[in-house]
């Protein structure tokens, strides 16, 4: 491969990759060790956060929409330490554009799906 054809690929994958990015909100509050869990779990991933004033944490975390079973799969072993917010806008954010289209709803909409599935397992 030929220095201009790499240099061309690499960019095709750079176009593919920002034309995935998603992101979404998580608040989190810090039960059974959630906090450190939760930032060690999205450790990998870009993330913005802040303390609210009622104590939880807000994070947008942003990811690539090919990742998306990996994500829902993350926020499940959280448990009940981080909530999904549904799509909010965000005013304060000042580089929104480079975490690409927020699919907070729809990570949420897939975790109650999976909930929903897994509650006849533990009903008796």
């Amino acid at each position: 491969m030929t220095k201009k054809q790499w240099a061309t690929a690499q960019q095709a994958y750079a176009d593919y990759c920002q034309s995935h990015r998603a992101y979404f909100h998580l608040q989190l509050t810090d039960v059974r060790n959630g906090r450190e869990r939760c930032y060690a779990s999205f450790a990998a991933f870009d993330k913005k956060s802040y303390r609210a004033h009622d104590g939880s944490y807000q994070l947008m975390i942003a990811y690539y929409t090919f990742d998306e079973a990996d994500i829902v799969n993350r926020i499940l072993a959280l448990g009940p330490a981080v909530i999904v917010l549904p799509d909010q806008p965000d005013d304060d954010e000042k580089d929104i554009e480079t975490f690409g289209s927020q699919t907070s709803t729809h990570l949420r909409q897939q975790v109650v799906e999976r909930l929903k599935v897994a509650l006849p397992l533990y009903a008796e």
